[in-house]
């Protein structure tokens, strides 16, 4: 049996706050990210989370209402 995360390409992250390092430094909550591969595609409120949420072939994960910043690399690791 194949690991269902290697066959989806997009991934929707919800039940989060999404601090974002854009120019206005927004902040959603309750917010979504969404990638495909390792690309950030959608980032916003869940109320504009994307009609992709409903495809067969994407992977919804509940973030459990943690905070998400997409974007962020840790240097120190």
């Amino acid at each position: 049996m194949k690991d269902k995360r290697l066959i989806n390409v997009r991934t929707i992250i919800t039940n989060v706050t999404v601090v974002t390092m854009n120019e206005r430094h927004e902040v959603y909550n309750p917010g979504f990210v969404m990638f495909e591969k390792d690309i950030i595609t959608a980032a916003g409120p869940i109320r504009d989370l994307p009609q992709e949420a409903a495809l067969k072939d994407t992977d919804l994960v509940d973030g459990q209402m943690g905070i998400l910043m997409p974007g962020m690399v840790n240097l120190h690791t």
